[in-house]
């Protein structure tokens, strides 16, 4: 569904302090934000080499938009040094995710599942994510 020439969306940035050091994560809030709804939780992980800033993870946001989905959309920076490189995919960064998810939760009425999506590497990730985390995410739909 992402193709090359789709339109990334604005995003923040946030950080937290993890595992002894500073680390990044983006947000994009639905255009029609409003603090008394509750909204999904999407999840993209960037391909490898990438960050959570990356314009590809971006149209993530883009297309939960124009698909009418409610939801904030959260991307965050992985590892992607060499020295990391045996923590991102493997669940090494899972716990870097949930303390993304705990922060994001302080700041939003979301639901209690996540949905979760990434591309190549990041696809990686969110596949053995869910497969360790299944009571966490919405696996057959929205509604």
């Amino acid at each position: 569904m992402l193709a090359q020439g789709d339109p990334t969306t604005e995003r923040t940035k946030h950080a937290i302090q993890f595992d002894g050091g500073q680390r990044e994560y983006f947000i994009q809030e639905p255009a029609s934000y409003d603090p008394a709804k509750t909204y999904w939780l999407l999840v993209a992980a960037h391909g490898g080499g990438g960050n959570g800033g990356d314009s590809r993870v971006g149209r993530y946001g883009h297309w939960a938009e124009k698909l009418g989905l409610e939801a904030v959309v959260v991307t965050p920076s992985f590892h992607r040094t060499n020295a990391a490189a045996v923590r991102f995919p493997s669940l090494g960064e899972d716990g870097f995710l949930k303390a993304v998810l705990a922060d994001v939760r302080t700041r939003y009425k979301l639901r209690e599942k996540i949905l979760l999506t990434g591309y190549s590497r990041g696809g990686q990730f969110s596949h053995r994510f869910a497969l360790q985390n299944p009571d966490d995410l919405a696996i057959t739909g929205i509604g």
